[in-house]
């Protein structure tokens, strides 16, 4: 059985701002890799696998270099070695500046993990709005 006691970052933590300062959001900054085919956490309860499933809907080659990932459409799940995963996001681009966020397939079966239970600071700290909001987020300043 699992208990969550606390979440404690292991590095300095980032913030960036992903838009105009007039109507961007601030965004915590995690820099990562892809790792086309890893289906394993690297460092347990460090890490999370997150599956990216990236669809270009636009007739032309897209670079994507920043993904936006808004915690209301993301799951975290552990197994019972450690591991972490989050639920599969699907970024559908639009074009070379536009693109929707939003959940993909529940893999947690896959790995035998159990949802993480979400600390009730999370409740507190967010409105009601952005728990029952769309369950897709628009990236509009940048893909």
């Amino acid at each position: 059985e699992w208990e969550f006691l606390d979440a404690v970052p292991t590095s300095r933590i980032k913030y960036a701002l992903y838009g105009p300062p007039e109507a961007g959001i601030v965004a915590r900054f995690v820099e990562a890799s892809t790792m086309p085919g890893i289906l394993e956490s690297p460092s347990p309860l460090v890490e999370a696998v997150i599956p990216l499933r990236i669809e270009n809907s636009f007739k032309e080659l897209v670079e994507v270099s920043r993904l936006v990932v808004p915690a209301r459409l993301f799951n975290l799940y552990y197994t019972k070695d450690d591991r972490v995963y989050g639920s599969e996001l699907v970024m559908s681009v639009l074009d070379h500046s536009r693109a929707y966020v939003a959940a993909g397939r529940d893999l947690s079966k896959m790995h035998g993990a159990v949802k993480a239970p979400v600390p009730g600071i999370f409740y507190r700290a967010i409105s009601l709005e952005m728990l029952t909001g769309p369950r897709r987020f628009m990236m509009e300043w940048g893909v």
